[in-house]
């Protein structure tokens, strides 16, 4: 059973927490910036997403790179 946890250096992802608390923290700062309503709610959701997307990317890569 040990055995189907991958070593330390296998990992690809971080734990999902490492994820949770910077993009909800991003899109809390998105939201003080660009007040819902001053553009159109299109625009909002990509900015959201985008935001989120780089947010992922950047903490997978930081957390490749000190794992190994």
């Amino acid at each position: 059973m040990r055995d189907s946890i991958p070593a330390r250096g296998d990992r690809k992802w971080a734990p999902w927490w490492a994820y949770l608390a910077p993009i909800l923290g991003v899109n809390y700062l998105r939201q003080i910036v660009v007040p819902f309503g001053t553009v159109p709610v299109i625009i909002d959701v990509l900015l959201a997403v985008m935001l989120a997307g780089a947010v992922f990317v950047l903490i997978t890569a930081f957390y490749r790179l000190t794992q190994r």
